[in-house]
């Protein structure tokens, strides 16, 4: 026997309706490092990828006569100690340029900490945002997410191949910490859904 409204039937009457998520449906809309670097929009024409943060509860547990009660606690956002970001390298690498200085910035090794907050702080302020777009299928946004308190922490390595390249289009990665998210909703049609 059939589930109500769990057929084949609905399955795809849904998805005509309401389709699906795509990989490509998804922007890095800015990156802004206060009192540092700020990516603009033609630089992260060169985001090739990225994903969509999580959150999870942490659980607590009370044992009272032999049983576990599992009960919520804080908030942990996973992956938020290194957030990576996959950048296309332009040909003049000046977006690699871009973000390792501000590596440098937030630790110089020469001079010891910057700090990627207010004046000479260390911890990312709430200024430091990535901002993050989830789009449909128009490429109007839906969602969007502000990564907050962002201090980058990685720029990868770039590797050439001088003797026996073929002209391949290299790329490099970049991880960001951040502190937490918050997540608006953009798209007018979605407020009557998510209060079911």
């Amino acid at each position: 026997m059939d589930v109500p409204q769990q057929t084949i039937n609905s399955f795809f009457n849904n998805a005509v309706v309401r389709d699906f998520s795509r990989d490509y449906l998804f922007r890095v809309e800015s990156i802004n490092f206060d009192n540092g670097a700020v990516l603009r929009p033609t630089d992260l024409v060169y985001a090739r990828t990225a994903r969509l943060p999580g959150r999870n509860i942490v659980n607590q547990t009370a044992k009272y006569a032999g049983q576990n009660f599992n009960i919520p606690g804080s908030v942990e956002f996973p992956g938020s100690e290194a957030y990576e970001i996959e950048f296309y390298c332009p040909e003049d690498v000046y977006l690699r340029e871009i973000l390792m200085n501000e590596s440098t910035r937030t630790f110089g090794n020469i001079f010891g900490l910057a700090g990627s907050g207010q004046s000479g702080g260390s911890i990312a302020n709430a200024n430091s945002i990535i901002t993050l777009l989830q789009l449909d299928k128009n490429l109007d946004a839906l969602y969007q997410y502000r990564l907050v308190g962002c201090s980058i922490r990685g720029v990868g390595e770039i590797s050439y191949d001088i003797a026996d390249g073929t002209g391949a289009v290299k790329y490099f990665t970049a991880s960001v910490a951040y502190h937490f998210f918050d997540r608006v909703v953009l798209g007018s049609n979605l407020v009557p859904a998510l209060n079911r």
